[in-house]
């Protein structure tokens, strides 16, 4: 991985249903080796667990050691720079899109769970408690 990463190879967590798992994780922190950006393969087999969300995924780096504010930039700044689609993606600037998520850091006892089922219990959490797209407030289903 430090060669690919030396050659420019991007690196994303991309955590699916059978693609994360704590310890691999925190060996590649341990070492050095940190993704660039932490986004989720979610779909209609994982919303439901282990993935959930971007923020059950975040709060998973947080867990493993990253700073909340390393948790942020590889999970907006760095994928819309990857991505570079459209101009202003993934800064909060004038004129940019209008994409906005407000985010919490709760304290408490949360459990998460990787791909293979092994759980852990965080002392914190990232929850979502509103989310704007294209300059319109995103409602979820009831």
């Amino acid at each position: 991985m430090a060669e690919a990463k030396a050659r420019g190879v991007i690196f994303d967590i991309g955590h699916g249903l059978g693609s994360f798992n704590f310890a691999a994780a925190r060996k590649c922190l341990d070492a050095g080796l940190v993704a660039d950006c932490i986004s989720t393969d979610i779909y209609n087999l994982n919303i439901n667990g282990p993935v959930y969300d971007l923020p059950t995924t975040m709060s998973k780096m947080l867990y493993l050691g990253m700073s909340f504010d390393d948790v942020l930039l590889r999970s907006t700044s760095n994928p819309a720079r990857v991505v570079g689609r459209i101009e202003g993606l993934g800064t909060l600037r004038a004129g940019g899109p209008a994409d906005v998520t407000l985010l919490a850091l709760e304290d408490g006892e949360f459990r998460l769970v990787d791909s293979q089922k092994n759980e852990v219990t965080a002392k914190q959490r990232i929850v979502s408690r509103l989310t704007i797209c294209r300059g319109r407030r995103l409602v979820a289903p009831v």
